[in-house]
């Protein structure tokens, strides 16, 4: 459990009592009180401005004096000040990097300590990076738990009654737009010479976005077999995720301003790849019966929104399925070639007039390319290999 939140001057805060579901704790600090009740492996993690520090002669005399005043099991960030170089974006930048290079798991946001427009900042910076960590597990489903905590003004009551409640987030299935060529505002000049020592790690992050659009159409637009004939996955996340951060966090040391949409949406789209690849890792061979099996399954996921996909592609199979079970032949055929040979399809025995449209229109199962094998009692599907090229063009650009 990681407890988050922004500090004012420690010196201002006075001892209370604060409790929490029956348990009361006497401190100077709710984030203490909250640390002590949910007791070992509950850490705090303060981030503090830039000025604040600049207080206590440093991020060592600000730890000081918060262990003077009683505080323990704490670390310190720094982050940006406003009114200096950086915006308020700049701020939810720092402190979303930094809660993406730590991976807490469960975590809740204290709200009631150090200025409110550090604090807005922060629980944006929360709210983005649950977004991030449920992203990794979107075709996996399960949720990433988020609560806020809050208490009285000290004023108002002997005993401040800590609250604990939910931090909603709603995350959707759709491709995080970046460039990594554009996560600055201004400073160009300087941006760009930092930009230029980065060139290995933006080709390698085109080539993941390139990638990832597969992965994401092919579900959407429910063409299943691209995960067994198209992706590899070859590229390492970790590694472009380190080097991310890095990248980002050079121009923040060099005071240039973040576009934080930019910045978010390419974790976002690390965040994803990994779904995606635990999710391919997971098939085994292009038969009817998994398909069906690991497809049918993952349109149930309500994240996806995809439900109706689940209906074509079972028609498709049971299709498919329906025609193999009228021929016994070696070796690879197509839907095409079976066709030509079974008197039920006559109706489909010509060839496509919009190949592209029909592609989509059967699940990817074009009949002229979508080639069947009979093998150990399995009826094993795949794309002919010299139209793998065109078909991920189609993939890519779906659109007519």
């Amino acid at each position: 459990m990681k407890i988050l939140a922004v500090f004012g001057k420690a010196g201002e805060y006075k001892e209370v009592k604060f409790e929490i579901n029956g348990s009361v704790f006497c401190t100077y600090f709710v984030t203490e009180a909250l640390r002590r009740y949910f007791g070992d492996g509950a850490e705090v993690l303060i981030f503090a401005p830039s000025s604040l520090l600049n207080l206590y002669g440093g991020m060592r005399g600000f730890e000081s004096k918060l262990k003077e005043l009683g505080h323990e099991g704490f670390r310190i960030f720094e982050i940006p000040s406003l009114g200096d170089w950086a915006k308020f974006s700049d701020v939810v930048v720092a402190i979303f990097l930094k809660l993406v290079e730590e991976r807490p798991g469960n975590v809740i946001v204290n709200i009631t300590t150090g200025l409110n427009i550090y604090t807005f900042a922060l629980v944006d910076a929360v709210r983005r990076y649950v977004t991030y960590r449920q992203l990794e597990r979107i075709l996996q489903g399960g949720e990433f738990e988020a609560k806020v905590s809050s208490h009285p003004p000290p004023s108002t009551s002997e005993i401040l009654k800590v609250e604990l409640y939910d931090l909603p987030v709603m995350t959707f299935f759709s491709v995080p737009e970046t460039d990594l060529d554009k996560l600055y505002e201004g400073n160009g000049k300087r941006a760009g010479e930092i930009g230029k020592r980065y060139a290995d790690l933006k080709k390698k992050f085109r080539e993941l976005l390139r990638e990832l659009r597969i992965a994401f159409n092919s579900i959407r637009y429910n063409t299943p077999l691209a995960f067994y004939e198209l992706l590899r996955f070859d590229l390492d996340t970790e590694e472009t995720e380190r080097g991310i951060l890095a990248y980002c966090n050079e121009y923040l040391k060099n005071k240039i301003n973040l576009d934080l949409r930019r910045v978010t949406n390419a974790f976002y789209a690390i965040a994803m790849m990994r779904s995606f690849k635990e999710f391919m890792n997971s098939l085994k061979e292009p038969s009817t019966e998994e398909l069906k099996e690991r497809f049918l399954e993952l349109y149930k996921n309500s994240r996806l929104g995809l439900g109706v996909n689940g209906y074509f592609l079972h028609n498709d199979i049971e299709r498919i399925e329906s025609l193999i079970s009228k021929h016994t032949f070696d070796g690879k055929r197509t839907i095409l070639e079976l066709e030509h040979k079974s008197s039920e399809f006559k109706s489909s025995k010509g060839f496509s007039k919009d190949m592209k449209r029909n592609f989509f229109a059967h699940s990817g199962f074009l009949k002229e390319w979508t080639e069947v094998e009979l093998k150990n009692g399995k009826v094993i599907l795949g794309w002919k290999k010299e139209w793998l090229n065109e078909i991920e063009n189609w993939i890519l650009k779906p659109e007519f």
